[in-house]
């Protein structure tokens, strides 16, 4: 059975057909377009499957990067809101499921094959049986997920975590704190962790380069930051690093998890510096809970279309269910 699923983040919209064959799952027809160039999600669906005439399917699956409320939501950082059935209609579809987008990524973890986990410090796990799994990924927001093991089975749990305050330390991290707060009231680790973030950071290390940065866009300051490739404790690579792994690893006592897998663009282009100092400095330095968190593992998952299998493999578990 073929089946639609795509991923919906504040930035990109993917879309692809997924088929399940000897139980494992297969992606074809795979399309990306950009979330700001289409008023709404029907609208790039009609688009998609206009490029895509011959495509035939009842079911789709859309994972979004936003809290899903009795199947309707609303990007949290684009216009694009989300009714199912209205969409289902629409489409005319047999069944149309919204799932949160790290729900999905926690599916695809589950369901991924152990090769794709690389670990980054801490101890070495295998599995999820250890205790919970957090599911973390910095894109244009900070998602989420709670993986959950119950014997032979694993619960994924949506969560916002990305919303939990900002906590700064430090004179510069007060610094980043004030502009933030300046222009959003409340700072969370989304706005220091998320892709936009590295602006800020920059604007707060280097004001004499305020032209040169605002002529930038997000996507050019990210290749400028990793082609200087410096982790010196003043580089704004350093200080992002330094950024997430505090984070990271407030989340992992928040939520008591055995190991944080790492998950997304942002996360892949930081595969290279994800075990170094300024990380993993940040994710150690909680006083006295030091020895819990150097007991807690850290991976990535190197899987880059983690949204679309993991929206697929939700819909094939929830009809084995």
């Amino acid at each position: 059975m073929e089946i639609l699923v795509a991923d919906i983040g504040g930035t990109h919209a993917r879309f692809a057909i997924a088929e399940m064959r000897a139980d494992q799952l297969f992606l074809s027809r795979r399309a990306k377009m950009q979330v700001s160039e289409h008023a709404s999600f029907s609208e790039a669906l009609e688009l998609y499957l206009q490029e895509k005439a011959d495509i035939k399917f009842d079911h789709a699956v859309v994972a979004i990067a936003a809290p899903i409320k009795k199947q309707k939501a609303q990007l949290t950082n684009a216009a694009w809101q989300f009714d199912a059935e209205h969409i289902r209609q629409d489409f005319s579809l047999k069944t149309m499921t919204l799932i949160n987008d790290f729900v999905a990524v926690g599916h695809s973890v589950i369901a991924g094959r152990s090769r794709d986990l690389l670990h980054c410090f801490g101890p070495e796990i295998s599995d999820h049986s250890n205790g919970p799994s957090l599911v973390v990924g910095p894109g244009t927001g900070l998602g989420v997920a709670l993986i959950v093991a119950n014997g032979s089975t694993a619960r994924v749990i949506e969560t916002e975590g990305g919303h939990i305050g900002f906590s700064p330390i430090g004179d510069f991290q007060l610094k980043l704190f004030e502009k933030f707060r300046s222009a959003f009231g409340r700072v969370s680790i989304e706005r220091v962790t998320a892709g936009p973030a590295l602006r800020t950071i920059w604007q707060c290390l280097q004001p004499d380069q305020e032209c040169w940065i605002a002529a930038r866009t997000d996507a050019q300051l990210w290749e400028a930051a990793l082609r200087g490739n410096s982790l010196s404790p003043d580089s704004v690579l350093s200080r992002y690093c330094g950024l997430l792994g505090s984070a990271i690893g407030d989340l992992a006592l928040a939520s008591g998890a055995a190991q944080i897998i790492l998950s997304g663009s942002i996360a892949n282009r930081l595969k290279n510096h994800l075990s170094a100092e300024p990380l993993i400095t940040g994710f150690h330095d909680k006083g006295r809970f030091r020895e819990t968190m150097e007991n807690i593992s850290v991976q990535l998952f190197a899987e880059e279309e983690a949204g679309l299998l993991g929206a697929a493999g939700y819909f094939h578990n929830q009809r084995e269910t």
